[in-house]
């Protein structure tokens, strides 16, 4: 018995990782140019999007997004957003304290001379979509199991890696932003929740963004 669970748990952790290599392979391309490559990317992104979302119903993790039309789902995002600003704050907070001005995420994302296009899909498409399936679902949810604190800690641990924190601040913005995600999958077991809250966190930075390059 404990050894079809382990089996299981290194499936599911191999599965995760081969989603996340897939979606990080699509990233050596982002400074594409022209407009037919562009296009080409974006297209290659969206299957990337929906081979993950395939992936995650057929392991049961999804339940389908119209689980997301309700009153208590959408009173759940609302304050799931509401938490991580406020954590995303306090990291700033730090950030402004110690002397930095930009987390190396962000300057990686800024620095990437990505087009438009490229840059939302990957920040309000494909991090929610992906990064939500492999640190919420499989690695918390599959791997361990949706009510382990251990699993809530080493995901969100992991969530934190991949966003190569280097400063204290950047560790509470994007360590705390996986312990918020992961406590509220946690609480629900639903997946399409943490995915609306990450895609509502993502656009609105982009949105941000836009709207600070076009004023500068």
């Amino acid at each position: 018995m404990k050894t079809n669970k382990f089996l299981n748990s290194f499936i599911y952790f191999v599965l995760a990782f081969v989603i996340f290599a897939v979606e990080q392979a699509t990233t050596l391309f982002v400074g594409v140019s022209q407009i037919w490559q562009i296009l080409l990317l974006a297209l290659v992104i969206l299957l990337v999007c929906g081979a993950t979302l395939y992936i995650a119903k057929r392991v049961g993790l999804l339940q389908g997004f119209k689980a997301l039309g309700n009153s208590r789902a959408l009173k759940t995002i609302f304050l799931g957003f509401l938490v991580l600003y406020l954590v995303k704050t306090l990291g700033g907070i730090v950030l402004v304290l110690e002397g930095v001005t930009n987390t190396g995420n962000q300057e990686i994302i800024e620095s990437a001379g990505m087009h438009p296009l490229i840059l939302t899909l990957f920040t309000a498409v494909v991090a929610p979509i992906v990064e939500e399936t492999v640190f919420r679902g499989l690695l918390m949810g599959r791997v361990f199991n949706s009510q382990s604190v251990i699993g809530l800690l080493i995901s969100s641990f992991l969530f934190g890696l991949i966003h190569v924190p280097t400063t204290i601040g950047a560790w509470i913005l994007y360590g705390g932003m996986g312990l918020v995600l992961g406590w509220i999958y946690r609480k629900t077991e639903k997946l399409e929740y943490t995915i609306a809250i990450h895609f509502l966190n993502n656009a609105l930075a982009v949105a941000l963004m836009f709207v600070l390059t076009l004023l500068t």
